[in-house]
């Protein structure tokens, strides 16, 4: 858009059918189909964006974009997005394999709510393998910002724990795009959103000059390695995660909300984090018993 008002505009549009839209569930969007409403118009553009570098050996048919909404309201008791892996959902169930998309991405479209974290480890192949016991020393941490977008590997942990929300944006909405890019693989069980829907969507006409631009604007690099050191004193936290929720214990340092805040005044709302060898994150056993029933985080 050519101004700030303008893109307040277009996102006011999207978070209004994100609203209509948000059911925990995600649609596929064909490669090779034409949106048909502003969502689907957004979820494409990121999808080309991201692939117009691709080799020429993709197969449209069997290539796009999944995508579905998050909603959280800051302060209420469902406002954590628990650490997950993105992958084919289904196929788990029924294989107990994990197949991941090819770039997992995030696009902001309010300003509030808790950072993005991610963890640079992945998940074996198969859903039984155990992840326990394995060390990470790169991550990011991404603050929300109305028309940001974040584009990750795939195979990636990542989560949005709501401890890491700035106490003043209490009562306010966390809006956030979801798009995964796949390709020459539709997940399974994924199917378009409800024709007989579209018509209470925006048009794709209402986003036609919402674009995705490479601004050059990249991560603050933060090593943490330390206890105090102002702009780079750090807290661990904890959190379970797992088929349950609970399996396994990620313990991870992130920076101090004083620091978060010290680069955030400097502009960066994006923290690339490195972790030096005395305080690694890592993935550890949990005790607590799992209550036997795979959960999901769409």
């Amino acid at each position: 858009p050519k101004n700030a008002s303008s893109l307040k505009s277009y996102l006011n549009a999207l978070v209004s059918d994100a609203s209509k839209t948000f059911v925990q569930e995600s649609f596929w969007l064909p490669a090779n189909l034409k949106p048909r409403c502003a969502l689907e118009a957004i979820a494409k553009e990121i999808y080309t964006f991201h692939t117009k570098d691709a080799r020429d050996d993709i197969d449209t048919a069997a290539s796009g974009a999944e995508w579905w909404v998050q909603l959280r309201t800051v302060g209420e008791k469902k406002e954590t997005i628990s650490f997950h892996f993105d992958k084919d959902e289904e196929l788990v169930d029924t294989h107990g394999i994990n197949v991941h998309p090819h770039i997992s991405t995030v696009t902001y479209l309010t300003s509030r709510g808790a950072p993005t974290t991610i963890l640079e480890t992945t998940a074996g192949f198969s859903y039984e393998d155990d992840i326990s016991a394995s060390t990470v020393t790169r991550g990011t941490l991404s603050t929300p910002v109305a028309g940001k977008h974040l584009a990750f590997d795939g195979r990636y942990l990542h989560g949005a724990p709501s401890n890491l929300t700035p106490d003043e944006d209490e009562c306010e909405l966390r809006c956030t795009l979801l798009v995964n890019i796949w390709l020459n693989f539709k997940p399974t069980g994924i199917d378009l959103f409800p024709q007989e829907e579209i018509d209470a969507l925006a048009a794709p006409s209402a986003v036609a000059d919402l674009h995705l631009h490479d601004n050059g604007d990249v991560a603050r690099r933060l090593t943490l390695g330390r206890q105090g050191g102002g702009s780079q004193s750090y807290h661990v936290h904890e959190y379970p995660f797992g088929p349950t929720g609970v399996e396994h214990l990620l313990r991870v340092p992130l920076p101090s909300l004083e620091s978060k805040q010290h680069h955030a005044s400097q502009g960066w709302t994006t923290l690339d984090l490195r972790f030096a060898r005395e305080c690694v994150a890592s993935v550890q056993p949990n005790k607590p018993q799992a209550s036997g029933k795979r959960r999901r985080t769409p």
